[in-house]
């Protein structure tokens, strides 16, 4: 039998597809946040140390990199082409548009280097959360004033 998949997404209709973030990152966090505020998107999100990343056909190591958009327990884009999987899957019109644009060379090619860029970076930049989540130990992580340690 066939999946029907969405026009919009390229995912199949009534899997609700996930995106897999750092949950040991302030910024991810904060990313995830105003990302969902913003656009509204039809995705789970869920940090990656919750998930089993083997049986999705990736390793920690992915994780570890970039975001992971997981559909029907399998990666199939990460970085810049996740997120513009993420906006295909907004609820307002500015999000699907966003993410149409995000999916047009050499636009596509600039995002994912913007988004390695500030990947790499990530931990200095705004935030800082207790890696309760890399041992896991927790399902949360502890926001932590800057100076202080976890």
């Amino acid at each position: 039998m066939r999946a029907t998949y969405s026009v919009a997404a390229s995912t199949p209709i009534g899997d609700m597809p996930e995106l897999w973030f750092d949950g040991d990152c302030g910024f991810c966090e904060s990313a995830v946040r105003i990302l969902k505020q913003l656009f509204r998107p039809h995705v789970q999100f869920t940090p990656w140390q919750l998930r089993d990343v083997q049986s999705a056909g990736i390793t920690e190591d992915d994780c570890d990199v970039a975001v992971q958009f997981v559909v029907g327990g399998r990666a199939v884009a990460s970085g810049a082409q996740a997120l513009g999987l993420v906006l295909l899957r907004s609820t307002l019109r500015r999000g699907r548009l966003t993410g149409r644009v995000l999916q047009i060379q050499p636009i596509a090619w600039l995002a994912e280097g913007i988004y390695r860029h500030v990947a790499k970076r990530r931990q200095s930049l705004g935030t800082t959360s207790c890696g309760v989540l890399r041992g896991g130990h927790s399902a949360h992580t502890y926001p932590v004033e800057e100076g202080s340690e976890c």
